[in-house]
C-alpha cells in the first residue's frame, strides 16, 4: 500500500500541486498504523523474551545506519536532480520491505493470535488490557505525552536546515544523518549494555527522556551551527536509547494474546497525537519562535521523564519484603 501511496508525492513534484502532499502524507499515516503495531507485536514471536532488547536496538541500529546515508543521498538527488528520483527509490523500498515480511509468514503464528478482530474492537481490547497493566498504561500515556508535541521536531530541522544559507536541501539532509548517527549510537548503548536488565532497562527509558527534554532545548537555544549539530546528535542518542526500550517494555510486560491489540492502541494514540502536533506545532513555531516552542516541548519530555521515574520509585516503595 505504501509503495503505491508515495507515488502521490511525486504527483505534487510534476503538478505543482501543495495538496498531492497533505493526502501523500496522510495515506503513508495511515500505512504506519497498520505497519507498526503488527511488527512489534510480531517481534516477540520469533525472538526470545531475554533477547528483545537487543533485538529492538538491532532494528533501532539499522534502520539509523541507513537514514545517515539515504538522507545524505536523498539531500544531494533532491537538490541537484529531482526530487521524484528519492519518491521513486522510496516506493521501491516498500515492495522489497514487502518481499522480506511475506517470508515471514511462514513461521508458525501463536495460537492465541490467531482470532481475527476488526481494528475498533482490537482497540477496544487493547484499552481494557490497558486498563489492568500499569505498566502498558504508562506507556501509553507516555505515548499520548510526547506524541502532542514530537512533531514540532519534525518541523524544527527543516526551519533551521532552511537557515544555512546556501544549502537548501543538504543542510536538511546533514542534520537528518546527524539525527540517523544519534539514533545508532543510542540503539547501540542499548544493545551492549542493557540487554536483558530489566531494572537498568526502566531506568535508562526514564533517563532518556530527561536528557532528551534537556538537548531539544538547546537546539531551539542555539544559534551557531556546530553546536546546533552537538546539540541534536546528543538529543537523539536519548532518542535511539527511548525507540527500542518503549517496543521492549511494552512487549515483555503484556500476555501474547493481547500484544496486538496493546500495541494497536499505542500506535494509533501515538501516532494520531503526533499528527496533530505538526498542526499545533507548526502554529506555535510561527507565532511563539523558535526558541520558546523548543522549550515548550522540552518540557514535555521532560514530563514524560519524571513521570516514569516517579513510577518506578512508588512500585519499590509498595514492593512487599522478600
Amino acid at each position: 500500500m505504501r509503495a503505491v501511496f508515495v507515488l502521490v508525492f511525486i504527483l505534487a513534484v510534476v503538478l505543482k500541486h501543495s495538496a498531492c502532499l497533505f493526502i501523500g502524507a496522510f495515506l503513508l499515516g495511515l500505512g504506519g498504523v497498520l505497519f507498526n503495531p503488527a511488527s512489534q507485536a510480531y517481534l516477540p514471536h520469533i525472538v526470545k523474551s531475554g533477547d528483545l532488547a537487543e533485538a529492538n536496538a538491532i532494528s533501532s541500529t539499522t534502520s539509523g545506519f541507513v537514514s545517515v546515508f539515504s538522507t545524505i543521498l536523498g539531500g544531494v538527488v533532491a537538490t541537484f536532480i529531482s526530487p521524484v528520483i528519492c519518491f521513486s527509490v522510496n516506493s521501491v523500498s516498500y515492495l522489497w520491505s514487502a518481499f522480506f515480511v511475506s517470508k515471514l509468514l511462514t513461521v508458525k503464528e501463536h495460537a492465541a493470535a490467531t482470532r481475527s478482530l476488526d481494528f475498533i474492537r482490537s482497540l477496544s481490547e487493547g484499552l481494557e488490557e490497558v486498563k489492568r497493566n500499569q505498566v502498558a498504561r504508562k506507556i501509553i500515556i507516555i505515548g499520548i505525552s510526547w506524541g502532542l508535541a514530537g512533531g514540532g521536531y519534525y518541523i524544527l530541522i527543516p526551519l533551521i536546515g532552511n537557515t544555512w544559507s546556501g544549502m537548501e536541501g543538504m543542510g536538511i539532509g546533514l542534520l537528518y544523518s546527524v539525527d540517523g548517527l544519534g539514533v545508532i549510537s543510542g540503539s547501540l548503548l542499548v544493545k551492549k549494555h542493557i540487554k536483558q536488565q530489566i531494572a537498568r532497562m526502566h531506568w535508562f527509558y526514564g533517563i532518556a527522556y530527561v536528557t532528551q527534554a534537556v538537548f531539544f532545548t538547546g537546539i531551539a537555544l542555539c544559534s551557531d551551527t556546530w553546536w546546533t549539530i552537538f546539540m541534536l546528535y546528543f538529543m537523539r542518542v536519548s532518542s535511539g536509547i527511548i525507540i527500542p526500550l518503549d517496543s521492549t517494555i511494552l512487549q515483555i510486560n503484556t500476555a501474547p494474546e493481547v500484544r496486538g491489540r496493546v500495541f494497536a492502541l499505542h500506535g494509533s494514540t501515538y501516532g494520531g497525537f503526533m499528527q496533530l502536533s505538526y498542526l499545533t506545532s507548526s502554529l506555535m513555531f510561527a507565532n511563539l519562535g523558535i526558541t520558546l516552542t523548543g522549550a515548550i516541548i522540552g518540557s514535555v519530555s521532560l514530563f514524560c521523564g519524571m513521570y516514569w521515574l516517579a513510577g518506578m520509585q512508588h512500585r519499590k516503595r509498595i514492593q512487599p519484603p522478600p
